[in-house]
């Protein structure tokens, strides 16, 4: 059970995010944008890196945990001094910069690199060329002011041969570095991962040989500054910086700023769906109004009588279909009790209970029934504009007529087998009128002639016609519009329905948006898949249900032996029905 509603919170969340998908996705590429054109306008950093030894090299076979110590902390204190304001103003004089230490000292890093006697001197300037004058001129600040001296050894032929290898690992070094940074470039423009796997290759196999020419640098010092040298200070190679800044980094701050925009747009999305309150979806209908949803209708049309009468009118839509699986759903529930009475109402104005009346009726009159449609919206008639026909002789007048006149005027309408008693004109009292007894003899007496009545009446939420006229039908279908009802709505009206005693068959959700919150409409050879409550086994369900009214209504015809076989008359033409 556990999983089944974790199954159905997953499900819950990503209907939230289909139905808003776009609005996601625009604030996401918004907020890209937004960071892009932010990274682009900011000043471009570059950063040039410089590396220097101290002490002398630890490659030796015998080795001193003393004198390692030793140029650690020599090490440590160099990085120090490096930051500190007597060297980073000989710096500003020496290069007639602009700006004072401590701005100098913002931009400037020193790190000792891990198990070794190098430090690594990093500067950050607005221009490569400028980086790389400060980083040179920091590692040289910093020799001069060490005690660092080269002694000239007994063998001079040695001291110069180890002179002229230095210069030459000092070229090889610098050349090293600077086909590093070009790969490095390479590596951030390479359009395909073959081309950076290739870069890559060859950067770990330079910077292997790199590594083995530094420590060769390093043994020539160590000689020629000889074995007591400890607190000696030279540049291991030059300044170098890349081609491309540093700063800002354009991708990664359009990318972390699209993300960044994703994410609280997803969170206002959901915030937005906890806040909203209307009847979205099938659950809302079964877990929070405790109802049995009757099918789905989506959005079809967008005159205001025009396109109404969409079983007849289109009968293969997705749409039409709906309707008729509702009509099997109200069909099923009546299979043990069959019921001809039934109410359509809606929760407010504008949920679509007049259009859901009519394309009911029509699909139970397509199914044989004999089906009568009464206007009983006594308030805000429209079912005589739907069918085109006069609004005279209508249910108003019909309460009204003395007892000893008192007939049904009913006009045929052009589908065959349905019937229509229109509004008639808006009386001052509608309440006090549909639920006289007159009314409840009129409502036996259409059920006597007809196999199915549907009365279309006012919304059940603030007026009480529909719970009145809840009274003498068989069973209550309520009409939600979906997204545009609001719960407590929903809920005013049930609890107004229920008051009177009302059957409440179930609801129809209106106006479903196409995929809103997981169902689709789709033309097909088979039936439009509308779930009672949104999973599989009412599908199976469906078909059994099918089946069973179509022996129930084999049943019916064999007892209602039909005599009269004459063509229905012209369409609206009027016809009358004695009231006993």
């Amino acid at each position: 059970m556990d999983e089944l509603n974790d199954f159905v919170e997953i499900r819950h969340y990503i209907s939230i995010f289909l139905r808003r998908w776009w609005l996601v996705l625009l604030t996401a590429l918004v907020a890209a944008g937004i960071g892009y054109v932010v990274s682009q306008s900011q000043d471009r950093v570059y950063r040039a890196t410089t590396s220097v030894i101290v002490g002398q090299s630890i490659q030796a076979t015998q080795l001193d945990s003393r004198d390692i110590q030793t140029s650690e902390r020599l090490a440590l204190t160099y990085a120090d001094i490096a930051r500190r304001q007597p060297v980073l103003e000989a710096v500003i004089v020496s290069l007639d910069l602009d700006y004072a230490w401590q701005n100098l000292r913002n931009r400037v890093r020193v790190d000792l690199v891990p198990d070794t006697q190098l430090l690594e001197i990093s500067v950050d300037a607005s221009s490569r060329e400028e980086a790389i004058s400060i980083a040179d001129e920091l590692a040289q600040q910093l020799i001069l002011i060490s005690p660092t001296s080269l002694q000239s050894p007994e063998d001079e032929n040695a001291r110069l041969f180890v002179q002229e290898r230095l210069q030459d690992l000092q070229k090889k070094i610098e050349a090293s570095q600077a086909r590093l940074d070009e790969l490095a470039s390479a590596m951030d423009v390479a359009p395909t991962p073959e081309e950076k796997s290739q870069i890559q290759a060859e950067m770990n196999d330079l910077e292997g040989i790199l590594v083995e020419w530094e420590n060769t640098y390093a043994r020539f010092l160590q000689f020629i500054g000889g074995e007591e040298s400890a607190n000696y200070i030279a540049v291991v190679d030059k300044a170098h910086a890349r081609l491309n800044p540093v700063r800002p980094t354009i991708r990664l701050n359009t990318l972390v700023a699209g993300l960044v925009g994703f994410i609280l747009a997803l969170g206002v999305i959901f915030i937005l769906d906890y806040l909203d309150d209307t009847v979205k979806t099938v659950d809302d209908i079964s877990q929070d109004l405790n109802l049995t949803p009757l099918g789905t209708i989506g959005q079809y049309g967008n005159g205001k009588f025009q396109g109404r009468m969409i079983v007849s009118e289109d009968p293969r839509s997705p749409v039409a279909e709906s309707y008729r699986i509702i009509r099997s759903n109200i069909q099923f529930m009546f299979i043990d009790n069959p019921g001809r009475a039934i109410l359509v109402t809606s929760a407010v104005p504008g949920d679509g209970k007049s259009t859901t009346a009519v394309n009911l009726a029509i699909a139970m009159a397509h199914n044989e029934k004999r089906t009568v449609i009464v206007d009983a919206d006594l308030r805000n008639s429209e079912l005589h504009e739907i069918f085109g026909v006069s609004n005279s002789n209508g249910l108003t007048e019909q309460l009204r007529q003395p007892e000893s006149q008192k007939k049904i005027h009913l006009f045929d309408t052009k589908v065959e087998g349905l019937q229509l008693l229109t509004a008639g004109e808006p009386p001052p009292n509608p309440s006090e009128l549909l639920g006289s007894q007159r009314m409840v003899k009129l409502v036996d007496t259409l059920n006597s002639e007809a196999d199915v009545v549907i009365f279309d009446s006012p919304p059940a939420a603030y007026v009480t016609d529909a719970a009145i006229l809840s009274r003498l039908v068989d069973g209550v279908v309520l009409v939600i519009s979906a997204g545009k009802t609001r719960r407590d709505e929903a809920r005013q009206a049930i609890f107004n329905l229920e008051q009177a005693g009302a059957n409440i068959l179930g609801v129809v959700l209106n106006g479903m948006a196409e995929k809103r919150g997981g169902y689709y409409y789709r033309y097909g050879s088979s039936p439009h898949d509308q779930s009672l409550i949104g999973n599989r086994i009412r599908a199976g369900l469906q078909q059994a249900r099918n089946t069973l009214t179509s022996a129930y209504e084999r049943l019916r015809k064999k007892e209602d032996v039909i005599q009269d076989s004459t063509q229905l008359p012209d369409e609206g033409k009027e016809m009358t029905h004695n009231i006993p």
